[in-house]
């Protein structure tokens, strides 16, 4: 999983989107199924930390970071962004009004 911003240098990245494996450990598969990168830690969640912590220094001032998240993992993200450095973050309901996407953008300081 590439967790660190290679390809851009510091403050050059306007938006950010991502859609990121929405399972947690305990899920179970198929046997032929390689589940090592569907898994985001015990509770899922791994993946927004990564990214929101590896990639928040590669926005522009106020670049806004965006995922789709899985069901009922909204409010836990957006405390996640909150944490690290994220605001004005919102969460926007599918055509299911599920929980679909959360976005903030980078604020100056933490």
């Amino acid at each position: 999983m590439p967790v660190s911003p290679r390809c851009a240098s510091q403050s050059e990245i306007h938006l950010l989107a991502n859609s990121v494996p929405k399972s947690s450990s305990g899920m179970k598969f198929a046997a032929n199924i390689d589940t090592y990168p569907l898994f985001g830690g015990a509770d899922g969640l791994d993946f927004y930390r990564v990214i929101a912590d590896k990639w928040r220094d590669a926005l522009l001032p106020n670049g806004l970071m965006a995922f789709e998240v899985g069901i009922g993992q909204a409010d836990q993200v957006l405390r996640i962004m909150r944490s690290h450095g994220f605001g004005d973050i919102q969460i926007v309901k599918d055509l299911n009004n599920i929980p679909r996407v959360v976005y903030g953008t980078r604020v100056e300081t933490i």
